[in-house]
């Protein structure tokens, strides 16, 4: 499904909140179905939507690899996921 013009301001006022919150700088990229985290011009994640903003699916950016793995679970914080932004 790809993200929407409305989803897509929802999604910037999350960020916005979350960077003046805890002092730091998520960025957002959109492609298709695709939101691209990164921080300071570094890969995070990509979160893939699934019809619902709530309920969306997780890859973490490999540097070795140079691909996002949905298995890659292996970082700190992994603990925090909840399948929502």
């Amino acid at each position: 499904m790809k993200i929407t013009d409305t989803m897509k301001q929802e999604i910037e006022e999350m960020i916005e909140a979350f960077n003046e919150k805890c002092q730091v700088h998520y960025e957002a990229r959109y492609e298709g179905e695709y939101l691209y985290l990164d921080k300071n011009n570094t890969h995070i994640g990509r979160l893939s939507f699934n019809g619902d903003i709530n309920s969306c699916s997780f890859d973490v950016y490999d540097y070795p690899s140079e691909e996002y793995e949905p298995r890659e679970l292996n970082f700190y914080g992994n603990y925090k996921l909840t399948g929502t932004i």
